[in-house]
């Protein structure tokens, strides 16, 4: 990745020109107890394919904000949403909700 968001986590990528706007901060969550919720037969199923589609989401999202391209952005959003609520990740939903409704009004806040 090149440009100034190189090197930067995805969180801090987003939020380069402006923060979103504040969310319920859940430090203490704890998202192995969440998974262990999570329908196990579904989480079993899907959970090969997101760790095998993560990289190239993050490697989409990180090219289509160095472009300036959010469309891809929104796209990708979007599916981490649902794939995330799977698991149960409550905080990740939010802000992954957020990036979509965003960059879907063209703010790569």
């Amino acid at each position: 990745m090149s440009g100034p968001a190189a090197g930067l986590p995805f969180s801090e990528t987003m939020t380069m020109t402006e923060p979103l706007p504040p969310i319920s901060r859940q430090p203490n969550f704890d998202y192995d107890a969440a998974l262990a919720a999570s329908d196990q037969e579904v989480v079993e199923i899907i959970a090969d394919v997101f760790m095998d589609q993560w990289p190239i989401d993050l490697d989409k999202l990180t090219q289509s904000l160095t472009a300036g391209d959010l469309k891809p952005v929104m796209h990708v959003a979007h599916a981490l949403k649902g794939i995330l609520a799977i698991f149960g990740a409550s905080p990740a939903v939010v802000i992954a909700s957020q990036v979509e409704t965003q960059s879907s009004r063209g703010k790569p806040e």
